[in-house]
């Protein structure tokens, strides 16, 4: 029996998941606030409203999670230096630490996947999802605007 695409890729975010969960736990982090310890150390000083908007998270999750993250050590407040009513939100050392153990797990994952992948066969399946994840991209951005 053929198997829809969706279905693939719900099963390899669930292993993705799994595996990441695992690892996770170890360092006192959830999968869930993996991603914002990712774009926080991707983007150093961002306040709030920006790491909501383009992780797409609600407000009240987003303030939740920092908190959180804050609780256990891996971020931290600051006052924004243009706008002291404002803040910013900074990796700790520590969270730098997970950050940089958060994409040894994606070469990790990305290994256990691909081992038995040639480089083309590899190059092939990159450029494929590239190509689907920038019309998925075009598809949001016509999305909003409309509303």
């Amino acid at each position: 029996m053929e198997t829809s695409f969706a279905y693939q890729i719900l099963a390899l975010k669930k292993e993705f998941t799994m595996f990441c969960n695992e690892k996770l736990q170890e360092m006192g982090l959830s999968i869930g606030l993996m991603f914002f310890v990712v774009y926080i150390g991707k983007h150093s000083h961002c306040s709030p409203g920006e790491l909501s908007q383009a992780i797409r998270m609600d407000t009240g999750h987003t303030t939740r999670s920092i908190d959180k993250l804050v609780k256990s050590g891996f971020v931290e407040k600051e006052r924004s230096k243009v706008d002291k009513r404002s803040q910013e939100l900074v990796l700790t050392e520590k969270g730098v630490e997970v950050f940089h153990k958060i994409y040894t797990l994606f070469e990790q994952w990305e290994q256990i996947k691909l081992k038995d992948f040639s480089k083309e066969e590899r190059e092939l399946l990159d450029s494929l999802l590239n190509r689907l994840v920038q019309k998925g991209e075009s598809a949001c951005t016509i999305q909003y605007k409309r509303k």
